[in-house]
């Protein structure tokens, strides 16, 4: 009788350690392998490279657009003024006087 309570506790203690192994086993990350180009300080580095070289092709883009549109307003400006002197020359063409007559005689 007390040899198989012994072998009970027995296959219990291994199924316990044998689950326990399974468990610890399938801790792990779950997936592929990844690839050793993906982690590390070069992979850090030139991922951090590609970011700034797109931030300087947007910062580049915003500035020509700036520019751009700068120039845009002052040919606007430019015209405007052009308009106003021309409307201003046939405006003082239009300009009436009053009618010169000597004020008293002597």
């Amino acid at each position: 009788m007390l040899g198989s309570f012994t072998k009970r506790i027995t296959c219990v203690v291994a199924s316990f350690g044998l689950a326990l192994v399974g468990i610890v086993a399938g801790c792990g990350t779950i997936g592929p392998p990844v690839p050793p180009e993906d982690i590390g300080i070069a992979a850090a580095v030139l991922k951090q490279q590609e970011r700034e070289a797109k931030g300087k092709e947007l910062q580049e883009k915003a500035v020509k657009e700036a520019q751009e549109k700068a120039l845009q307003e002052q040919a606007g400006e430019a015209g405007a003024a052009e308009r106003k002197a021309q409307e201003g020359a046939a405006d003082e063409d239009d300009v009436i006087l009053k009618d010169l007559r000597p004020i008293g005689t002597r």
